[in-house]
């Protein structure tokens, strides 16, 4: 779990039954359910699981950014 905001938690899931090998997964969810999505995937290597590490933290960064804003930013 890397953290929550605006209302979404972040966090990486490792799966190593993915059809595509052993993975990393960087997965969004609502604090109020029990789902998350995938966001992003990785190989389970170190490189990924590094990548996969820049990937929540840059997702959970806007996620703070949208939420002290309290609307979507205008542009990406």
């Amino acid at each position: 779990m890397f953290g929550d905001a605006a209302g979404y938690a972040v966090a990486m899931i490792r799966d190593e039954a993915a059809p595509e090998g052993p993975a990393i997964r960087v997965v969004v969810g609502a604090l109020s359910g029990n789902e998350v999505e995938p966001v992003a995937t990785y190989p389970a290597t170190p490189e990924g699981e590094a990548d996969a590490e820049t990937a929540a933290f840059a997702i959970l960064r806007t996620l703070e950014l949208v939420g002290t804003r309290g609307e979507a930013p205008d542009t990406a």
